[in-house]
């Protein structure tokens, strides 16, 4: 887990502290983004679908674009959905109910 996560939270799927969804968004993103570093191969994925470059990606880091492109990119790959939540000890409820508040206006 990346030092920035830890600051975000103890516990991935705590429901005693509630968050905006702006802060939820984040939490997952990140929580997307340490699952993508940790796995190379699906990490070229999103960047080939997402058209991200190693150094746009860098430069993009925290940015809102990155985190809905990360919350789709993972909604739309089950595969890659159910690891990153058991890794990350995360309900996918949790995780779609967020991506599907980001992208209610669609």
């Amino acid at each position: 887990m990346t030092k920035r996560m830890k600051n975000m939270t103890k516990h991935a799927d705590s429901a005693q502290t509630p968050h905006s969804h702006s802060e939820e968004t984040a939490l997952l993103g990140a929580h997307c983004l340490d699952y993508l570093l940790s796995d190379t191969e699906e990490l070229a994925r999103f960047m080939t679908i997402s058209g991200y470059s190693p150094q746009t990606l860098r430069d993009s880091i925290d940015s809102v674009e990155l985190q809905s492109a990360l919350l789709s990119y993972f909604a739309n790959n089950e595969a890659a959905l159910l690891a990153m939540c058991a890794n990350a000890g995360i309900k996918t409820s949790r995780f779609m109910t967020c991506w599907g508040q980001q992208n209610a206006h669609i």
